[in-house]
């Protein structure tokens, strides 16, 4: 009884008929039940738990532990109704009690509020699915690599810039080992310039480099890559690419013109 009532848990016992004979103060709180209030009454009045999702009644612990005579977890997504009306999303679990026969005499229901809990799983729930649409519709390429330069994440604007599925290719495939990469001047611009390279080497953002990825069929898409290390385990340096192909193509024109003239 010490241990029980003094625990940070809510927790109840009841007889092998499902009566309540104990509840402790956090129990108590929860459920808006003084014990005296409490002792003697059938748990479903004092323990009103619900699907979270369905809104229905919860097959009643005490039933399912007596059959299984095991500890068990209880429903996922249970709410506690408190006297009150007030719900409490609820973790929890249930056990036998034995006597020295090892004979089940009663049921012993450890839980807990998991309101706080559930707020911060839908808050990280909610930053994700607005980092994912962010990052999915951001109208620069950007692709998160490791240490090794392995990519570990890309865009689809990434994707489409730098010709290749993120599944298909890693960092040193697009550094110049199956493309090559040449400079604004057009003469291959070696690993050390690139702004992966310096940004992990130099521990600092690297802007606005440019490059040119020449394919397989003598195309070259033009961008102007940033880059800037990741202070986090496991991670290396995440790049922007930004498309200038056209300004390029703008200011080469522009060069011939005047040659011309």
């Amino acid at each position: 009884r010490t241990p029980m009532m003094g625990v940070g848990d809510g927790v109840m016992a009841t007889d092998t008929r499902g009566r309540v004979e104990l509840l402790n103060p956090v129990a108590g709180a929860l459920t808006g039940w003084r014990q005296e209030q409490a002792r003697g009454k059938l748990l479903e009045e004092v323990w009103r738990i619900i699907n979270e999702e369905t809104r229905q009644p919860v097959e009643n612990p005490v039933r399912r532990v007596m059959r299984e005579g095991l500890v068990v977890g209880l429903a996922n997504h249970t709410v506690l109704i408190a006297r009150d009306g007030t719900e409490y999303p609820l973790a929890d679990s249930g056990a036998p009690i034995r006597d020295e026969k090892g004979e089940i005499t009663g049921v012993v229901l450890v839980f807990r509020d998991q309101t706080e809990e559930r707020a911060a799983q839908k808050a990280l729930r909610v930053a994700l699915t607005k980092y994912e649409t962010l990052f999915d519709s951001f109208p620069l390429g950007i692709t998160v690599s490791d240490q090794a330069g392995k990519i570990l994440e890309s865009n689809p604007m990434a994707e489409r810039l730098l010709g290749v599925p993120q599944a298909e290719h890693d960092q040193r495939a697009i550094d110049g080992e199956e493309w090559q990469i040449v400079r604004p001047d057009g003469t291959p611009m070696p690993a050390e310039e690139y702004a992966s390279v310096r940004a992990l080497e130099e521990n600092r953002l690297v802007e606005n480099v440019e490059m040119g990825i020449v394919k397989a069929h003598g195309e070259i898409t033009w961008i102007s890559v940033t880059a800037a290390p990741l202070p986090l385990e496991g991670y290396g340096v995440v790049i922007t690419y930004g498309d200038i192909t056209e300004r390029k193509r703008a200011e080469e024109a522009l060069r011939e013109s005047e040659e011309r003239f």
